[in-house]
């Protein structure tokens, strides 16, 4: 999984890299996927788009040209996803992934919801990572920016604004 996730946000550095930037003309709102059962506050609208770093989910790219930075919110169906995000916890602090810094990992929570955040550090990127359960889906935030730069702003931002959406936000 490390390997395409390092393959999608070469991919995606590239390509967006090329678009225009319209994050410093845009004013900032809450983009709602009730499908998905999130809503996120950005700049310019997230793409939906089928994830080719997480089979079977949806990725919701953003790229933060301005701040040579790329976020991206995955969603994948998990029915098992609290074992599975401890099984994936455990590896993490065993090191078998020689770029994430244990010292990184720590136990998080949105609304009752369980989860973790690390850092995975590479010559080039830095990449922040907090994954969450819910009864059905695993959520992935994924921040990626340089490894000579500390985490943009604006991508703190947007990641603080991620919310899951209450029973009755998905039905309306």
């Amino acid at each position: 999984m490390k390997a395409s996730l390092a393959l999608f946000f070469a991919l995606a550095f590239t390509f967006f890299g090329l678009a225009p930037s319209q994050q410093e003309n845009s004013s900032w709102q809450e983009y709602t996927y009730r499908g998905d059962g999130f809503a996120i506050k950005a700049p310019t609208a997230p793409k939906p788009q089928l994830s080719p770093a997480l089979p079977g989910a949806t990725a919701y790219p953003m790229q933060l040209k301005y701040d040579k930075a790329f976020v991206v919110v995955s969603v994948k169906p998990t029915p098992n996803c609290s074992t599975l995000l401890a099984l994936y916890r455990r590896t993490l602090v065993r090191g078998y992934d020689p770029d994430v810094d244990p010292s990184s990992l720590r136990d998080i929570t949105l609304s009752d919801h369980s989860g973790i955040e690390y850092k995975r550090e590479t010559h080039v990127n830095t990449e922040m990572e907090r994954l969450y359960c819910t009864d059905t889906r695993l959520y992935a935030l994924s921040v990626v920016w340089l490894s000579s730069a500390s985490m943009p702003k604006t991508a703190t931002r947007i990641v603080e604004s991620f919310r899951l959406l209450t029973k009755t936000e998905q039905q309306h």
